[in-house]
């Protein structure tokens, strides 16, 4: 994955060094995301074709079940019907209301009238459901009651199964229930469904009858209890009012009755005694001051005094005498005999009207003194009516309570009773809140399994999968396999070599040529050219013309290695150079088989001077000088081995030596001071990049000594995968 990278820009606001950094996100790799799908779709293709194989091989052996539908429609019309027949109140929310018909139609007793009406049986080995024999025809199929099925005997393992082959849903938004029944059987699919809508059916009547019947029962026997309570209620209210003697008229007590008439009374008389007292008042008053016209004015317009009363009668005739003395007066004057006449006869009649007003004032006083009295023997019966009415009253409470109690059980034994007529009713009443809309019809197709789906999700899940494999194996993939792997390491990249594809009997085969002094080119030079010339070329950079050892080593164990160091020396002595080639991978010993050379003569027997360095060396037909058995663990020390390379400096132009595997401790790390530098082969991936960076890490003196890494068997048409400028470089280093 690339870094980000950091790119600065001037700018003259905000930051006082006028520099202000912008990231700059890398974009997707998709060449290496391509590589990635060019690598892994195999594994895809592989993982699609395995998905589908298992995919129909579970169609093929999978058994086929059937399905068939029933659905119900739970009328709101007849829902609305039984409800005003029936005084019931329906549920108000339409969602659970259906849920609720979903749950009853999903429960055990509805599953148990399906498995008496259908005589279900349970197979084990099979593992569904059959029928235990030929199900009971529909005119002897008696409606059980819930306690009844409780009582049959089922299998639990029937109802599990039936659980789980009946699927109940709501279709759509609608009222409509559907019934989903699965079988192996076809016919037996259909009976399913059938018989659960007809067993739902006839719970809601059985359900409706059993409720019914055990509040009926408890209605008629609450209303004998409220009837007697009832009874005994008012029969107290009647003993209550006769004990105390509350005597009542319209609902209301004769003490009630008898206050409020003396009340009225009393107001009535009180009003008398005080227009009598203002009579008594006003005239006593004129009398008292001898006033003719207040007199007159007071009892003379009285309307309780008749006209034919004195005082009225003095009244009228006072009024016409001072009415001629006033026009004699004012004729004649007011010394006129006749004035002074009616002037006498006006004194008397004054005179005669007062004594006539203190008569009427004894009467007046005596009307006065008997309205009072009739105030106070009234207001004496309003207080013995009014103790009555008190005493009463509180009795009065008690038979209030008794009352209200008599008239509440009369309500409830009236209510109870018409429950129980409404009871009665809907026991006899043959209507259900659902009725079926769709039968079931036989399915002549599976609707299990779905070839086309399985199929079509098995293959997609399994590309899926073989993907996700694809990527995990790209993830933790960490082998050399392109020169950036190398070059990551700050190692030098020396090419690629194709792999080969033949036996080690072919090699020694192509070898035995070189052996029996063929003319020919030799096959092994031109397989190593590219990667030859690479090795050549890093020699000459790294020791400036003057680099004569090379030793070749690999990461693992690699037949490889062995065939680059025969190649190299192959190629030099082409080249018309004296090359010696050292088998220094004792363990191996593929070189000494490639030659055909068996040698029991060793480095320690050499570096003793026991055996001489000629008879030592073997020569082949093509003038390569073959030294096997070079050990440096079998040398009698480090400066041994170290002085016999220089030895063998003087006699050769180029020393191959072909070393063990490297590794942080091991003799090609111990021999890696004594030559002018090593070649790293490397199995196209196999070996780890961090295997290689461990050695290089670890040992300076070989990181220095290295020239680069050859990667060797590779497989040139995955290659381009991961490295797409590989083609050309591989071609170079093609085997031909």
């Amino acid at each position: 994955m690339e870094k980000p990278t950091f790119e600065y820009r001037h700018t003259s606001v905000g930051d006082p060094y006028g520099v202000e950094p912008r990231i700059n996100e890398p974009a997707a790799d998709l060449a290496a995301i391509r590589g990635v799908i060019r690598r892994q779709w195999r594994v895809a293709v592989l993982g699609a074709l395995l998905a589908a194989m298992v995919a129909a091989l579970f169609v093929w052996t999978a058994t086929p079940w059937y399905s068939s539908n029933a659905r119900i429609l739970l009328d709101q019309d007849r829902n609305k019907l039984l409800s005003d027949i029936t005084a019931e109140k329906s549920s108000v929310a339409v969602e659970e209301y259906i849920a609720t018909q979903i749950a009853v139609i999903r429960s055990n007793v509805v599953a148990r009238r399906v498995a008496r009406d259908l005589n279900l049986k349970y197979d084990p080995d099979l593992g569904y459901l059959v029928t235990g024999g030929a199900p009971q025809p529909e005119p002897n199929r008696p409606a059980l009651r819930s306690a009844e099925l409780s009582s049959i005997p089922v299998d639990q393992a029937v109802l599990h199964a039936l659980a789980r082959t009946i699927s109940v849903y709501q279709v759509e938004s609608s009222l409509v229930v559907e019934i989903a029944a699965s079988s192996p059987d076809p016919q037996l699919a259909r009976s399913l469904a059938e018989a659960y809508g007809r067993a739902y059916l006839d719970d809601q009547l059985t359900a409706r009858y059993d409720a019914t019947s055990r509040a009926g029962s408890w209605l008629e026997s609450r209303i004998n209890e409220l009837r007697q309570q009832s009874l005994e209620a008012n029969a107290e209210v009647e003993r209550f009012r006769t004990e105390h003697d509350l005597i009542t008229t319209d609902g209301r007590l004769v003490s009630d009755q008898q206050l409020g008439g003396l009340s009225q009374q009393l107001m009535t008389a009180k009003l008398a005694a005080t227009q009598a007292s203002a009579k008594v008042l006003e005239l006593e008053e004129a009398v008292n001051r001898g006033d003719v016209n207040s007199i007159i004015g007071s009892v003379g317009t009285s309307s309780a005094l008749p006209e034919a009363a004195p005082i009225k009668v003095l009244r009228n005739e006072y009024l016409q005498v001072l009415g001629r003395a006033k026009e004699v007066a004012e004729r004649g004057g007011a010394e006129n005999a006749q004035a002074v006449a009616l002037k006498g006869e006006t004194q008397r009649l004054s005179q005669a009207i007062v004594a006539e007003a203190k008569r009427v004032l004894s009467g007046y006083q005596s009307e006065y003194r008997v309205a009072q009295s009739a105030v106070d023997s009234i207001q004496a019966a309003v207080r013995v009516a009014k103790g009555q009415f008190q005493s009463d009253s509180s009795t009065l409470v008690t038979l209030r309570n008794l009352e209200q109690r008599a008239q509440s059980y009369s309500a409830l034994y009236q209510e109870y009773l018409t429950r129980y007529q409404e009871a009665l009713q809907q026991q006899t009443l043959p209507l259900t809140t659902g009725r079926l809309v769709s039968q079931p019809e036989l399915s002549l197709l599976p609707d299990f399994p779905k070839t086309k789906v399985i199929m079509a999700l098995a293959i997609v899940l399994g590309f899926a999968a073989g993907g996700a494999i694809g990527v995990a194996r790209e993830i933790s993939d960490k082998t050399l396999r392109t020169a950036s792997d190398v070059e990551k390491l700050n190692v030098p990249f020396l090419g690629y070599v194709e792999s080969p594809h033949t036996t080690r009997r072919h090699k020694r085969r192509a070898v035995s040529k070189i052996n029996v002094g063929s003319s020919e080119t030799p096959e092994n030079a031109n397989r190593w050219s590219a990667a030859i010339k690479a090795i050549r070329i890093a020699l000459e950079i790294r020791q400036g013309g003057g680099g004569k050892v090379i030793g070749i080593t690999t990461l693992l164990p690699s037949h490889s290695k062995s065939a680059l160091a025969l190649a190299l020396a192959e190629h030099e002595v082409i080249s018309g150079k004296r090359v010696l080639l050292i088998d220094g991978d004792t363990e191996e010993r593929n070189l000494a088989r490639d030659l055909a050379i068996r040698s029991d003569i060793s480095i320690s027997n050499v570096a003793s001077g026991q055996v001489p360095l000629d008879q030592a060396l073997y020569r082949t037909s093509s003038g390569l000088l073959f030294l096997p058995n070079f050990s440096v663990v079998d040398a009698v020390n480090l400066a041994d081995a170290a002085g016999l390379i220089n030895q063998l400096r003087d006699l050769c132009d180029m020393i191959i030596i072909d070393l063990p595997p490297a590794a942080p401790i091991s003799e090609a790390r111990l021999i890696a001071p004594s030559v002018d530098g090593i070649v790293c082969t490397s199995a196209w991936g196999k070996a780890s990049s961090a295997l290689l960076a461990t050695l290089v890490r670890s040992s300076p003196a070989f990181e220095r000594k290295l020239l680069g890494v050859v990667l060797t068997d590779v497989d040139g048409k995955k290659l381009r995968y991961f490295d797409p400028a590989a083609p050309d470089t591989a071609a170079r280093a093609q085997i031909l």
